[in-house]
């Protein structure tokens, strides 16, 4: 688990350091897909794949914007820390931010967008 969530943190890493959205963006969909996958929940898995779909182009707003990037893959860095210490309310902690300031990003952009 964690060379493959390391290997995805450094692909999205590579990708904020030329600013490649479309490089960015398959490895951000596999670091939660593996987060969520890992459950073993299928009711779970099954309902994260459909917020996926439907909220697409709000979560990409809040990646484009500024450095929606880099400060998402620093919340996916916190993640992995907890995750490698065995700290589950850590974890859940760190997860929960990201989502938080993942909607917070989008939401400040998409206000930028309509003014």
């Amino acid at each position: 688990m964690d060379h493959l969530l390391k290997t995805l943190i450094g692909q999205m890493e590579a990708a904020i350091q030329i600013q490649d959205f479309d490089r960015y963006y398959a490895p951000n969909l596999t670091f939660h897909d593996f987060l969520v996958t890992a459950t073993n929940n299928q009711r779970l898995v099954d309902g994260y794949h459909d917020l996926v779909r439907q909220l697409h182009l709000f979560r990409t707003r809040g990646l484009v914007a500024g450095d929606g990037m880099a400060a998402s893959n620093q919340e996916h860095r916190e993640i992995l820390v907890s995750l490698a210490r065995r700290d589950p309310q850590g974890a859940f902690a760190a997860m929960a931010r990201h989502v938080l300031q993942g909607r917070n990003r989008a939401l400040a952009n998409a206000s930028r967008v309509e003014a």
